[in-house]
């Protein structure tokens, strides 16, 4: 796991992490790959691009969801935003 902290090691699977992170701001983008909606700094079609300039693989099988739940992510801070 990858933080802003540094490297944790685990032996927990990508299921058990999402199930952890489910209805926080993470998600699947790749059979390997789990991140934080927050810390995306751009999106193309094949790969993420994370704030400080880290890039993730975006899986085919995941890609559509994936930007699907983006969207709806960066909608819904937004509205948050505009209220504050």
């Amino acid at each position: 796991i990858f933080t802003v902290e540094g490297e944790i090691n685990t032996s927990m699977t990508l299921e058990a992490l999402e199930e952890l992170t489910a209805g926080l701001s993470f998600a699947r983008c790749h059979r390997g790959f789990i991140v934080n909606m927050r810390e995306i700094a751009g999106l193309t079609d094949k790969e993420i691009i994370i704030e400080g300039g880290a890039q993730v693989p975006l899986g085919r099988s995941y890609s559509d969801a994936f930007k699907r739940m983006h969207l709806e992510f960066v909608q819904r801070e937004t509205r948050v935003k505009q209220k504050v």
